[in-house]
């Protein structure tokens, strides 16, 4: 499903059946994700060590930063096109999770100037 659900609406689906948030991305092929608790239907859990990402702050929220590597080759396609590039921000910005590692909530974008997704309905 593409966009983001109101936070109600997600909750009611998720009561029946599993939900997950997943990131897809055409500059950077696959981004490898783990499976989320039932309440955390929101969150995506992307493990930095399997992905050769970074989150670096911007403010309150995190923007999502590729790391050329060889170990990450399959999941870094950006850098096949441009290999002298050493990272590749994406400008898309996250929020953490209150507690658990690796969990990370679609905010909105750098550019954007309107509302972030989470804050619309479905």
């Amino acid at each position: 499903m593409a966009g983001s659900l109101s936070q109600q609406a997600g909750d009611i689906i998720s009561q029946h059946v599993p939900l997950y948030a997943a990131i897809a991305r055409l500059d950077t092929s696959i981004i490898i994700q783990h499976t989320t608790d039932r309440e955390d239907w929101q969150y995506m859990c992307i493990n930095p060590l399997y992905n050769g990402i970074e989150m670096r702050p911007v403010g309150d929220l995190y923007e999502l930063v590729f790391i050329n590597g060889v170990e990450h080759a399959a999941q870094q396609t950006i850098f096949t096109l441009y290999p002298r590039k050493k990272e590749h921000p994406t400008a898309d910005l996250y929020s953490k999770h209150p507690t658990k590692p690796h969990h990370w909530k679609f905010e909105g974008r750098k550019s954007d100037a309107s509302p972030s997704p989470s804050s619309t309905s479905a």
